[in-house]
């Protein structure tokens, strides 16, 4: 038997980027290399889809989510949430969720 969620859908005012220089969640300090097509990899070790984009605070720049990918399969962007991060290499963005706390991001669309 599948699991259903309720899913919030929301427009944000919201700046989207493909790729760029942000700073580090974990550390303002530092700055991180996001491109569109990196792996996201959930807490369990899951690849869960790929880095669709970025969102940005149209006000401060301030990246605020990545946009979630799962295309072709599920044709769904979700928003994750930058604090979600917990480390990123060259190639791959590791999150702070299990895989089945995907179906509880924000579904993105875009306004």
């Amino acid at each position: 038997m599948q699991k259903i969620c309720k899913l919030q859908m929301t427009a944000l005012d919201e700046k989207v980027m493909i790729n760029g220089r942000f700073r580090s969640p974990q550390s303002p300090h530092q700055m991180i290399e996001i491109e569109r097509g990196m792996k996201i990899v959930v807490a369990g070790g899951e690849e869960v889809g790929v880095v669709g984009a970025v969102i940005l605070n149209p006000q401060s720049e301030e990246m605020t989510h990545l946009l979630l990918c799962r295309v072709p399969v599920t044709a769904v962007y979700r928003l994750v949430p930058i604090n979600l991060i917990a480390k990123i290499d060259d190639d791959t963005i590791y999150l702070n969720i299990q895989c089945d706390g995907l179906t509880k991001l924000t579904v993105h669309q875009p306004a």
